[in-house]
């Protein structure tokens, strides 16, 4: 299904080791095959691509990495849930990244997905849990929760 309508918003959160992080990988092949441009990154390593590419903060999104990472088609972040550990330019630049991805997806552009270990609220700024969780258009905003129990401890 989310291939089939290829915009908006996907959110995958629960316990450590559920697969959130596999399916942002196969979502991310499949838009791949597809000829698509399509990225799967963790935030921390995304953030280190954004600020290696500009000399001066207030570049950031003139920057020529800035608008590589905004104009994929599909867009996966895993680790979303560090964004809260960091600095004020990091939650800043994380904000102006899903202010941008929202607007897009809005327009029917662009197929942003994240994965992340604890609850929302509990993680990230409320005023990116608003844009991933309470989009305009219920159908092109989807979450899932998986509490299930890591497949690494149960061995497999």
């Amino acid at each position: 299904d989310m291939v089939s309508a290829p915009y908006g918003m996907l959110s995958l959160y629960g316990n450590n080791g559920t697969g959130k992080t596999l399916a942002l990988k196969v979502l991310t092949n499949e838009f791949l095959a597809q000829g698509k441009p399509a990225l799967f990154v963790q935030l921390s390593k995304l953030l280190q691509y954004i600020r290696e590419g500009f000399s001066d903060m207030a570049e950031v999104k003139s920057s020529e990495r800035y608008r590589r990472i905004i104009g994929a088609y599909f867009l996966a972040i895993d680790e979303l849930d560090k964004v809260n550990s960091v600095s004020g330019w990091t939650q800043e630049t994380v904000f102006d990244l899903f202010n941008d991805r929202y607007e897009q997806a809005k327009r029917h552009e662009t197929y942003t997905a994240v994965a992340f270990n604890k609850e929302p609220d509990d993680c990230l700024p409320p005023s990116i849990v608003d844009r991933i969780f309470y989009g305009y258009d219920v159908g092109l905003f989807r979450v899932i929760c998986n509490n299930d129990l890591s497949a690494r401890r149960a061995g497999w």
